[in-house]
């Protein structure tokens, strides 16, 4: 039977590896890039959004544009929760080592383009060669 171990992914060989987690300089980062939305917005990519580009609700369900403004700590939640899922994929995706803000970065790039973009990058590429 599969244990859940929070924090922990299986990497291919069975192994587990803790996830870890963008740092402070990198949250503030996405949230400078991103911009703090109190009220339900459609975004460019024509979603609707709230908060720093939250496209599901703390329910679980989509973002809807009458839905009452939330506060900016809700909003910071929410991008907390969204990173997870960037975290995870840099996790996954980047076999060496990478300092903090490296790691940060890359975190904010994949919250940014999607996990596709990095996985198909030159960047990902190069860094697990050693090359950068």
């Amino acid at each position: 039977m599969f244990e859940a171990k929070p924090n922990l992914i299986r990497n291919p060989s069975g192994y587990y590896k803790r996830i870890r987690h963008i740092n402070e300089r990198g949250i503030e980062m996405v949230k400078s890039f991103e911009g703090l939305a109190l009220r339900p917005y459609v975004c460019a990519g024509g979603v609707n959004s709230v908060g720093y580009g939250a496209t599901v609700s703390r329910t679980g369900g989509p973002i809807d544009l009458d839905m009452e403004p939330i506060s900016e700590t809700e909003a910071e939640a929410l991008l907390i929760r969204d990173l997870e899922s960037s975290e995870g994929w840099v996790s996954r995706l980047i076999k060496t080592a990478l300092t903090e803000n490296q790691y940060s970065a890359l975190t904010s790039f994949t919250f940014n383009v999607g996990a596709g973009a990095l996985q198909r990058s030159t960047l990902r590429m190069k860094l697990n060669r050693g090359e950068v």
